[in-house]
């Protein structure tokens, strides 16, 4: 996708107002950059947040912001010195895991996440919007597949002790792509290593079913 520059770099501007040592969950995630993001940034934007990080959320301009919360290789929080302890950083794991499928055939399953900029020593990172499951389902009225899709998801699973996601998102692939992508799809990401594909992880791009967080956890 075509970015905008000028707005990346009224963002960019903006994150210079926040403060990123301490993040680790949705409150420092608000009080530390939300409300002075704001105080800056005048566009719409919305944001979120998970066990490993939060997001900013520009839909108008088709990209998210993520920024990373910072743990040690105990998964505790760091305080201070964040860089020069080389602290588990979720998002460049998650550039790391991209870069391992790229070119394989489950590739268009992903939603790339790539490294932005480091804002005050920290580092920054950028996503093409993804509509969530339950955004996705509300805005089209459900989702493409079938009863008979989703029985056969469940028939799969059980036949071939694949790991579980959600059905109805998997139905969605199973729907577009094929049985025969369908169970590639399953065996590649479990030789991949990933793992914790909660329905806020998975997401549609223009109504194709893809992931958008596959950093795992602890991982």
């Amino acid at each position: 996708m075509n970015r905008n520059k000028n707005e990346i770099n009224k963002i960019i501007s903006a994150l210079e107002n926040c403060y990123f040592e301490d993040l680790g969950d949705w409150i420092t995630f608000e009080n530390n950059v939300v409300i002075p993001f704001k105080e800056k940034y005048h566009n719409n934007v919305e944001s979120k947040t998970g066990a490993s990080k939060g997001v900013l959320i520009f839909k108008d301009f088709g990209f998210v912001i993520k920024i990373p919360f910072m743990y040690d290789d105990c998964g505790d929080e760091l305080e201070g010195a964040f860089l020069s302890l080389e602290p588990w950083n979720y998002c460049q794991q998650e550039v790391e895991k991209f870069n391992e499928i790229k070119g394989s055939k489950i590739e268009k399953m992903f939603v790339k996440t790539e490294f932005l900029t480091e804002v005050n020593g920290y580092p920054v990172y950028i996503q093409d919007y993804a509509e969530s499951c339950h955004n996705n389902y509300i805005k089209h009225g459900g989702s493409s597949h079938t009863d008979k899709d989703e029985n056969k998801i469940i028939s799969l699973t059980e036949e071939n002790n694949y790991k579980f996601i959600d059905v109805e998102w998997e139905a969605d692939v199973f729907n577009r792509y094929g049985e025969e992508f369908y169970k590639l799809f399953k065996e590649e990401i479990d030789n991949y290593e990933i793992d914790d594909l909660r329905e806020d992880n998975l997401g549609y791009v223009n109504e194709c079913p893809v992931i958008i967080d596959y950093a795992g956890f602890f991982g």
